[in-house]
């Protein structure tokens, strides 16, 4: 919010984190503003099919690793906003396939069998921002995605510490769920005998922009509960 504020920005507040999208309308309309409704049609911002785009470029960078993208079944680990737009670079390629990332109580996990996603969910919010979509997008569309993988809050979190003291950079807990559900796959795929597995993730706004609450031990403790399971779990998957 500071941030925001400092570059010019005004922060208008909400009693649920639901009612944002109406407010954004109705402020807009009441200022002769505009609505900038990105969720709505993110997975059609992009020629898909093109360069220049996220989904190409992670497949150019893959061509240069150790275990380059080879002809076969490959699989792209996803989360959010990205989902339909590498989806659907992903069926204009040879076999590979798109897992989905949510956390546990997260929105989508009302709707994760439906072709295009309801825009209302029943499910509370979570109190950070980035484990707390108060709907499901429209742009999601499930049948873009081969596999939809549950994480839980802790485990999420337990992920974006782990991963923040690998890089030496704060990332935030979403990171943290597509980087545990990344994790599971590539220990699937190891014990089903691939020839060399290198994963790659996109790493979105470090974590102190955009969901404080996830890097204070005190909220840690109080909202989710002692962690030392989820990071014994992530442990595990990383030996």
């Amino acid at each position: 919010m500071a941030l925001i504020e400092f570059y010019g920005g005004r922060c208008h507040f909400v009693e649920r984190a639901g009612d944002v999208y109406d407010a954004a309308r109705a402020i807009a309309a009441d200022t002769g503003g505009h609505y900038m409704d990105q969720f709505t049609y993110a997975e059609r911002a992009t020629d898909w099919r093109g360069n220049n785009n996220i989904a190409e470029s992670m497949f150019t960078q893959m061509q240069r690793e150790r275990h380059r993208c080879r002809a076969g079944s490959w699989w792209v680990q996803v989360r959010a906003a990205p989902a339909a737009t590498i989806g659907r670079y992903l069926r204009y390629q040879p076999p590979r396939h798109a897992g989905y990332a949510w956390p546990t109580r997260r929105a989508r996990c009302s709707a994760p069998t439906t072709a295009r996603a309801t825009p209302r969910s029943p499910r509370r919010a979570r109190a950070s921002k980035a484990l707390a979509a108060p709907r499901v997008e429209p742009s999601f569309i499930r049948t873009l995605v081969d596999r939809m993988e549950e994480v839980a809050d802790d485990d999420s979190v337990a992920a974006m510490r782990a991963l923040s003291a690998l890089l030496g950079r704060r990332v935030g807990p979403s990171t943290g769920t597509n980087f545990v559900a990344m994790l599971r796959l590539a220990q699937e795929m190891a014990h089903a005998g691939a020839a060399g597995v290198d994963p790659l993730a996109a790493v979105a706004t470090r974590a102190s922009a955009t969901c404080p609450p996830t890097t204070d031990d005190a909220w840690v403790q109080r909202c989710l509960g002692d962690c030392a399971a989820s990071h014994g779990r992530l442990q595990a998957l990383l030996a």
